[in-house]
């Protein structure tokens, strides 16, 4: 099975429909997890007969933010669980790995929330005792080396994520290619990747 996960940061965005089309085309995606769509379910509905799939769930964008949306091929392969504004839980079956979990994961960006995303992840691991995969935008950092430029990523943040995914029984799957997903000030002293 083939998961597809992007924070698109909003789908209204005149780039951001002919580039999930074209990731569509070359991954041959099962599911597609998308983080701030910034969007209502309609939209999410329009992409998916835009893209072919069977089924869409949305989770709305609450105000001017957040918003998420998966897509399916196959309903009886995936069931939606449970949700917030902040995940969505699926139940998986596929021939290959039989019954598991997988949850889109969009972490508040707000460092004020740190803890609340935090312990959505560690309640999120037990409510179920299926594998689980885990992916999205957690909005957060594992140690130093996941950011470059400026001021330094707190200790206490570092710390605290890194405990979440411990206490969870999470295991970080290495990034290939560019080490970064997240960039601010281009061409600027103030230049960050994280």
């Amino acid at each position: 099975m083939i998961i597809l996960s992007w924070n698109c940061r909003g789908l209204g965005h005149s780039r951001a429909i002919p580039s999930l089309r074209d990731l569509a085309r070359v991954y041959k995606p099962d599911v597609i997890f998308l983080f701030e769509t910034l969007a209502h379910s309609q939209k999410l509905e329009d992409i998916r007969v835009l893209l072919g799939f069977e089924n869409v769930f949305a989770v709305d964008r609450i105000g001017r933010s957040g918003g998420i949306g998966v897509l399916w091929r196959k309903s009886e392969q995936v069931t939606v669980t449970n949700y917030s504004s902040n995940h969505v839980d699926l139940r998986v079956s596929d021939d290959m790995n039989g019954e598991w979990r997988c949850t889109g994961y969009y972490g508040y960006p707000e460092r004020t929330r740190r803890r609340d995303s935090w312990n959505l992840i560690r309640s999120l691991a037990a409510q179920s005792n299926l594998p689980w995969l885990c992916i999205g935008d957690y909005n957060d950092m594992l140690s130093t080396e996941d950011k470059r430029g400026r001021v330094e990523h707190p200790p206490w943040l570092l710390s605290g994520f890194r405990e979440a995914i411990e206490d969870s029984n999470l295991t970080d799957i290495p990034l290939l290619g560019h080490q970064f997903t997240w960039e601010r000030s281009r061409g600027s002293e103030n230049f960050v990747e994280e």
